[in-house]
């Protein structure tokens, strides 16, 4: 059921409010953890990419980013420190990106809250 109810919502063939109208029959839980689950990472896998480029806070912070990191290639470090930089630098990044997904998630979830009281 959940993968139907997300390809119907993807194809534009329903909205949202009608289709959390036909999963009142499944579990809550289950819900948050299929069709939800499925839509964020459908649409954090599409729709993000374009967003990013469009928003220009996004692209400036891209550039200062780009531009610290030539800082760092042209700092001279030894292997060793290169390596420990390049982990810190990894590091956080994934810290940064399940930070942003389990934003969205939890944007995602209270929206559906909201409208889930308003139906």
């Amino acid at each position: 059921m959940s993968r139907r109810l997300l390809e119907e919502y993807q194809s534009g063939k329903e909205g949202m409010e009608r289709l959390l109208k036909k999963s009142n029959g499944q579990k809550k839980r289950d819900f948050t953890k299929t069709v939800l689950r499925e839509m964020i990472d459908e649409r954090m896998d599409t729709g993000l990419e374009q967003t990013l480029r469009d928003d220009s806070l996004y692209r400036e912070s891209r550039k200062n980013y780009q531009k610290a990191l030539k800082a760092l290639d042209e700092g001279g470090f030894t292997p060793q420190q290169a390596r420990l930089v390049e982990q810190a630098l990894t590091e956080n990044n994934d810290q940064g990106a399940d930070y942003g997904r389990l934003a969205y998630l939890q944007a995602v979830k209270d929206l559906l809250y909201l409208l889930q009281g308003a139906l």
